[in-house]
């Protein structure tokens, strides 16, 4: 294969379902940032520990006549 024939894989068949991820991505997200994938990494972390920072467990206090 030729040099040319392997850039023209690498750009149909990697890029632009890439670029088509990205896309979906933003769109799910509302993403308005910038385009580069530092980012929108950055974004989608930030994203990430908004869910999944742990939640304060209060603690419920007894009734009196409750068992323990």
């Amino acid at each position: 294969m030729t040099k040319r024939g392997l850039t023209w894989l690498i750009c149909h068949f990697v890029r632009r379902p890439d670029n088509e991820l990205d896309k979906a991505v933003d769109s799910a997200y509302s993403y308005k940032g910038a385009k580069e994938d530092a980012a929108r990494v950055a974004f989608l972390f930030e994203k990430y520990q908004e869910l999944t920072v742990p939640v304060i467990e209060v603690k419920k206090t007894k009734k009196k006549g409750q068992p323990k």
